[in-house]
Protein backbone atom coordinates (compact mmCIF):
# COMPACT_ATOMS: atom_id res chain seq x y z
CA UNK A 1 0.00 0.00 0.00
CA UNK A 2 1.41 3.36 -0.98
CA UNK A 3 1.22 6.42 1.29
CA UNK A 4 -1.51 8.17 -0.93
CA UNK A 5 -3.39 5.13 -0.07
CA UNK A 6 -3.12 4.99 3.53
CA UNK A 7 -3.52 8.77 3.96
CA UNK A 8 -6.68 8.37 1.96
CA UNK A 9 -7.81 4.82 4.28
CA UNK A 10 -7.33 7.41 7.10
CA UNK A 11 -9.73 9.78 6.24
CA UNK A 12 -13.09 7.06 5.53
CA UNK A 13 -13.79 8.03 8.73
CA UNK A 14 -14.53 11.49 9.72
CA UNK A 15 -15.51 12.50 13.49
CA UNK A 16 -17.95 15.25 13.82
CA UNK A 17 -18.30 17.52 16.90
CA UNK A 18 -20.84 16.95 19.61
CA UNK A 19 -23.59 15.81 17.54
CA UNK A 20 -24.92 19.30 17.56
CA UNK A 21 -24.93 21.82 14.00
CA UNK A 22 -21.53 23.35 13.93
CA UNK A 23 -19.05 25.00 11.53
CA UNK A 24 -16.28 23.43 10.32
CA UNK A 25 -13.39 24.99 9.49
CA UNK A 26 -12.28 23.27 6.68
CA UNK A 27 -8.67 23.16 5.07
CA UNK A 28 -8.03 20.80 2.31
CA UNK A 29 -4.60 20.58 0.36
CA UNK A 30 -4.06 18.29 -2.52
CA UNK A 31 -0.53 17.44 -3.25
CA UNK A 32 1.10 15.13 -6.44
CA UNK A 33 4.26 14.17 -6.06
CA UNK A 34 4.42 17.20 -2.96
CA UNK A 35 3.24 19.77 -5.26
CA UNK A 36 0.20 21.41 -4.66
CA UNK A 37 -2.39 21.68 -7.21
CA UNK A 38 -5.08 22.05 -5.50
CA UNK A 39 -7.27 22.45 -2.33
CA UNK A 40 -10.00 23.88 -0.68
CA UNK A 41 -10.32 26.46 2.86
CA UNK A 42 -13.32 27.75 3.96
CA UNK A 43 -16.26 27.39 6.82
CA UNK A 44 -18.95 24.79 5.88
CA UNK A 45 -21.84 25.12 8.26
CA UNK A 46 -23.84 21.87 8.08
CA UNK A 47 -26.76 20.17 10.27
CA UNK A 48 -26.32 17.71 12.31
CA UNK A 49 -29.89 16.20 11.03
CA UNK A 50 -27.39 15.80 7.46
CA UNK A 51 -24.21 14.41 8.91
CA UNK A 52 -25.80 11.61 11.33
CA UNK A 53 -26.65 9.33 8.49
CA UNK A 54 -23.95 10.42 6.00
CA UNK A 55 -22.19 7.41 3.93
CA UNK A 56 -20.12 9.47 1.82
CA UNK A 57 -19.04 13.48 2.22
CA UNK A 58 -17.20 14.64 -1.43
CA UNK A 59 -14.96 17.87 -1.24
CA UNK A 60 -14.61 20.08 -3.83
CA UNK A 61 -11.36 21.78 -4.80
CA UNK A 62 -10.48 24.44 -6.47
CA UNK A 63 -7.68 22.91 -8.84
CA UNK A 64 -5.89 23.91 -12.09
CA UNK A 65 -4.35 21.74 -14.58
CA UNK A 66 -0.76 22.01 -15.28
CA UNK A 67 -0.44 25.33 -13.52
CA UNK A 68 3.58 26.64 -13.19
CA UNK A 69 4.81 27.62 -10.16
CA UNK A 70 3.56 31.35 -9.91
CA UNK A 71 -0.10 29.88 -10.60
CA UNK A 72 0.10 27.02 -7.83
CA UNK A 73 1.43 29.90 -5.26
CA UNK A 74 -1.06 32.40 -6.41
CA UNK A 75 -4.00 29.43 -6.02
CA UNK A 76 -2.15 28.27 -2.22
CA UNK A 77 -1.88 32.01 -1.62
CA UNK A 78 -5.41 33.03 -2.25
CA UNK A 79 -7.50 29.47 -1.81
CA UNK A 80 -10.38 30.75 -0.07
CA UNK A 81 -11.38 32.89 -2.64
CA UNK A 82 -11.22 29.72 -5.20
CA UNK A 83 -12.94 27.71 -2.92
CA UNK A 84 -15.69 30.17 -2.74
CA UNK A 85 -15.98 28.70 -6.92
CA UNK A 86 -16.57 25.64 -6.14
CA UNK A 87 -19.44 23.95 -4.76
CA UNK A 88 -19.62 23.37 -0.84
CA UNK A 89 -19.16 19.79 0.25
CA UNK A 90 -21.64 16.73 -0.97
CA UNK A 91 -23.37 14.65 1.90
CA UNK A 92 -24.42 10.87 0.41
Amino acid sequence: MTADQEAVESLETLDFLAKADYTYELEVEVLNNDKFVGGYKGAWIVPWSELMNANEIVFHVASKEKANEEESFDLLNNLATYSSLVPAPEIK
